[in-house]
């Protein structure tokens, strides 16, 4: 991610955007990317926003249609998986941790005898712990996530661009209209937001970008990496490392300057070397993707 990149827009969306490209570039950086769901997506510190942009003939269209409710479906499928996948990801985090400060705690306590030499067996890295030992940790990480209220968060928008009359002119049914207005916040917790001139988008962009405050990496199953001319060996490298999930550009950048080389990466994870800029559940991910066998995909057998 670029440093100050807390933008993304669908690579489908850039046309639509032509004029107003560097607008967007000056409120929080924009970096184009293929986003798996939505149109627009605005990440922060304080949560991440999802918006899905439609013009109005196009929005009374898909509301006719049901394809619009497919695809509020879809956002919020990818929105649950990734907050449940943030949740999993930060228990085994606290988990490290826990198990670190309590091997801090027992070197430092003067205890002798059998309760000395049962710790002893527990005195190594959580990652070589046992399952079984390792979920002792993970309840008091629960325990943890539970009190915290600056988790982040989603909030999934529909925004409208165009005039409601432009709909009651091609004699679409009005009350189906706001029916379908009325099931959005209702039965699929979306907000909906209709600007007439659609030159003030930018603005609620915006606006948007100022609520969310710093930059922050979004969730990876937003979107895949943006194809990209890459002419340095620099640029490649940076690449190849962003590949590993929850990797963006900065913490690429962290790694690769700590490490000199991919190659002094990889070496330095099979040793068991702890890399700068590196936790616990991020080292052992990559490890899996570095060191597990390929197995690919099988091909379906046709039927005859």
């Amino acid at each position: 991610m670029e440093e100050d990149s807390k933008i993304f827009l669908d690579l489908q969306e850039k046309r639509r955007f032509k004029n107003q490209m560097e607008h967007l570039k000056r409120i929080g950086g924009l970096k184009l990317v293929q986003l798996r769901t939505g149109d627009i997506l605005i990440s922060g510190e304080k949560g991440v926003i999802l918006i899905e942009r439609k013009s109005v003939g196009d929005f009374a269209g898909s509301l006719s249609s049901g394809q619009l409710f497919k695809e509020l479906k879809q956002m919020s499928d990818e929105t649950k998986e990734t907050i449940g996948k943030f949740k999993t990801d930060t228990v085994e985090i606290l988990a490290s941790l826990e198990h670190e400060q309590w091997l801090t705690f027992i070197k430092d306590l003067n205890e002798q005898g059998e309760r000395r030499e049962k710790w002893a067996k527990l005195m190594i890295p959580y990652s070589e712990l046992s399952e079984e030992v390792k979920e002792l940790d993970r309840v008091w990480a629960r325990k943890v996530l539970e009190t915290l209220a600056n988790l982040p968060f989603f909030h999934i928008f529909v925004l409208v661009e165009g005039s409601i009359l432009e709909v009651i002119r091609r004699d679409w049914q009005i009350k189906s209209l706001l029916s379908g207005l009325a099931m959005l916040p209702l039965s699929w917790k979306t907000n909906l937001i209709w600007l007439e001139n659609k030159d003030l988008t930018p603005l609620l962009i915006e606006s948007f970008a100022d609520y969310v405050g710093k930059p922050k990496e979004p969730p990876q199953i937003y979107g895949s990496r943006p194809k990209r001319k890459m002419t340095s060996i620099s640029e490649q490298q940076r690449f190849l490392i962003e590949g590993f999930a929850g990797i963006g550009g900065q913490t690429a950048d962290r790694i690769l300057e700590n490490t000199g080389s991919p190659f002094n990466l990889f070496y330095d994870l099979q040793q068991g070397v702890k890399i700068r800029g590196l936790g616990p559940a991020r080292t052992e991910s990559m490890k899996k993707v570095i060191f597990s066998q390929y197995e690919p995909k099988k091909k379906k057998e046709k039927k005859e």
